[in-house]
């Protein structure tokens, strides 16, 4: 029996009747889980898979967003890389602006004009959704974020808002 906690794996596996393959065959039991889960990755590190699946559900918010309970790029019918590239660019950048107003509904309180005040059960996004059709619909001025880069090229911050 494997112990909570532990997980154990198997490395140059096939899978199959058509023998796919080689991949690797984990049995983890995080210590979170109420049961043990069993994957098949091509990852070679059996560690490394399991810290992948753990943001699962992170990554699958994001993607849910970018379709069916956000953009529905889905429904975009594209088919040429370059288009489709150049489409998910910008619902990219859309996202981040999206989830810059799901942040601002959270620390200025607008939150409790847009969804339930008991209890919060949407993620950043939707909260930034509602809080832009929201202000468009009323025709108050769309806030914008004022960014300051910092010394790390990659890093920046948020200083003020401006309308």
């Amino acid at each position: 029996m494997l112990p909570q906690g532990c997980y154990k794996h198997l490395q140059n596996c096939k899978i199959t009747k058509k023998k796919y393959g080689p991949v690797t065959a984990i049995a983890w039991w995080g210590e979170d889980h109420e049961e043990p889960l069993f994957l098949v990755t091509n990852f070679r590190s059996g560690s490394k898979a399991c810290e992948y699946y753990s943001m699962r559900f992170t990554i699958e918010t994001f993607f849910s967003d970018q379709k069916s309970r956000g953009f529905n790029i889905d429904k975009s019918h594209l088919s040429s890389p370059q288009r489709l590239t150049r489409l998910m660019y910008a619902s990219c950048l859309a996202y981040l602006w999206i989830f810059f107003f799901g942040i601002l509904a959270l620390e200025t309180g607008l939150y409790k004009q847009i969804h339930r005040t008991d209890r919060c059960d949407l993620s950043l996004f939707q909260l930034g959704l509602r809080l832009l059709n929201y202000l468009a619909v009323r025709v108050f001025p769309i806030p914008f974020p004022k960014i300051q880069m910092t010394n790390d090229l990659h890093c920046f911050k948020l200083t003020e808002c401006t309308c």
